[in-house]
């Protein structure tokens, strides 16, 4: 599980450099360079993956991804002429999020609550006209709190999904719930680091029958 952590947040590091640097392309082309000399647009999305490069640098889960990361955002920031100016944004405003179902909404306020723990605990359903927008909050924060809040909560979201198909796995093997495999099935077995995973998660498991059920 462990390793599994550790690698998707090194994936999400190298996705931040390749995406940070083609947005910094597209912000020094000619065509960006004829008013202002970047174009807002990608300008907002270069200091977007820099601030998530930063929230890492700062809460990365080894001390070589926050080393990593920091050392990604530095050369970014050198190569851009971007300083810490800005990448500071202190207004707080409302800012959008896709949150779908019940639980993604329960892992949603336990990662707001990690991000900034004076949060009130407020936010808000969206609406367009007279119409709710469907799997959609609105949250008061500022803009780094928003950047953080969408790396962790699409990072823990990834995660919670393959942790709940194991537990789905392991409940079905806990309680026998499959036909019987036939003694010449030559398909490919699991793993064994796999079903050692399988096993921890199903000793904590209630021993539970239905017929027992039936005869209480």
């Amino acid at each position: 599980m462990i390793t599994s952590i550790l690698q998707s947040q090194s994936d999400v590091i190298a996705g931040l450099t390749r995406n940070g640097s083609n947005a910094a392309r597209r912000v020094t082309s000619p065509a960006a360079n004829e008013d202002m000399g970047v174009n807002r647009m990608n300008k907002e999305n270069l200091l977007r993956k820099l601030k998530s490069l930063a929230s890492i640098a700062e809460r990365g889960g080894t001390p070589e991804e926050s080393k990593s990361a920091a050392e990604i955002m530095e050369k970014l920031m050198a190569k851009y002429e971007v300083t810490d100016a800005d990448l500071s944004d202190d207004v707080v405003k409302a800012h959008f999020f896709k949150v779908k179902g019940s639980r993604e909404r329960q892992l949603f306020v336990q990662v707001v609550c990690k991000v900034f723990p004076a949060w009130d605990g407020r936010f808000y359903g969206v609406t367009k006209g007279n119409k709710t927008v469907r799997n959609t909050t609105s949250l008061n924060c500022t803009m780094v709190q928003k950047v953080e809040i969408d790396l962790l909560f699409d990072f823990y979201k990834r995660l919670y999904k393959k942790e709940e198909e194991r537990l789905f796995m392991a409940f079905v093997q806990k309680h026998q719930i499959f036909r019987e495999r036939p003694e010449d099935d030559d398909s490919p077995r699991m793993p064994v680091e796999e079903w050692m995973k399988l096993s921890a998660l199903m000793k904590g498991m209630e021993d539970a029958t239905p017929y027992k059920q039936i005869e209480g």
